[in-house]
């Protein structure tokens, strides 16, 4: 029985991403849970009230899975059209090409999600608001100027979840993915998308950054992190999208770029043909072959001198 040469990898795959997932599973739900940290009572810093998100975790992840999948969904699109001779094997290309690149990028955001679960597992560090959510057993007399270890919740309102939530404040998780995001699809429009007016695109890159700055900005305003917790999420955010577009999508460089109705050539044609090899019949006559010698000469004239939007004609 033959085995589908797509079964390996999607199998390798699977069994990376199943122990990752239950993982992320378990520390999400609490069953792994941060050390309990001590704290000074005359901490202000987590003195801060609870005022919920700004922008929610649904949100969020609503935001960095849905935006992107359209963004990269139509480029590819228009890509394919301008670029396949036929429409119904354009379309199956950029279809192609759009679930190569988007599920690169969902896989550098569940990189991003397992280093950040990690972190405020390993670090623990008390939010803003610990004190309002937690409640601890203590009092302002029975603490003053000391360093608190040993204390219990007691707040009744607050759910198992909402208080360990309550120690793990590094990195900002929305900061992280907020940040991947933009920088990721800012590469992304830099290199594939040079359609429309040659300021759309900068544009677009300006309302990714600011999406990302609102959001990462909204935590530090709402008590959710603290600020060095916003700036580590950002800056493990960005450094994991520029290695994921340098080193997973290779800088996008190998599918092409789009400009108008530009095609689309292998690198190698890019900078211009100035020599082409075509093989010659295993057996040919003193003429035929003086005719086939000549007949090549006067395509690399030809090849040599046209510009880069007929390259894509079969030589016969």
């Amino acid at each position: 029985m033959s085995i589908h040469p797509w079964i390996y990898p999607v199998a390798w795959e699977v069994a990376l991403i199943l122990p990752i997932c239950i993982f992320l599973l378990c520390t999400l739900l609490g069953f792994i849970q941060p050390p309990y940290t001590g704290f000074f009572c005359d901490d202000y810093s987590i003195h801060q009230p609870f005022r919920g998100d700004t922008v929610g975790s649904e949100t969020l992840f609503c935001v960095v899975a849905v935006i992107p999948l359209i963004m990269i969904a139509t480029i590819e699109w228009m890509i394919a059209n301008s670029t396949a001779p036929e429409a119904s094997r354009g379309r199956k290309f950029g279809l192609k090409r759009f679930g190569n690149i988007y599920h690169k990028y969902l896989m550098g955001h569940l990189a991003v999600l397992l280093l950040g679960e990690i972190l405020k597992t390993i670090v623990g560090e008390l939010r803003p608001h610990f004190i309002d959510t937690c409640k601890p057993n203590i009092t302002l007399l029975d603490c003053h100027g000391r360093f608190i270890t040993n204390y219990t919740c007691t707040n009744e309102y607050a759910t198992r979840l909402q208080i360990v939530d309550s120690r793990k404040s590094f990195p900002s998780g929305h900061a992280a993915h907020a940040c991947f995001m933009s920088a990721f699809l800012s590469a992304y429009l830099q290199q594939r998308f040079h359609w429309g007016p040659w300021i759309l695109r900068p544009w677009l890159q300006v309302l990714l950054m600011v999406w990302a700055a609102f959001c990462s900005v909204s935590r530090i305003m709402d008590s959710r992190h603290h600020w060095w917790d916003v700036l580590a999420g950002a800056i493990l955010g960005t450094a994991m999208a520029v290695l994921t577009v340098i080193y997973v999508c290779n800088s996008f460089t190998t599918l092409g770029s789009f400009s108008g109705t530009r095609r689309h050539f292998p690198e190698q044609h890019r900078e211009g043909i100035t020599r082409l090899s075509i093989p010659a019949p295993r057996t040919m006559s003193p003429l035929t072959e003086e005719t086939a010698f000549s007949r090549t000469d006067v395509l690399v004239e030809e090849v040599s001198t046209v510009d880069e939007t007929t390259l894509n004609h079969r030589l016969s």
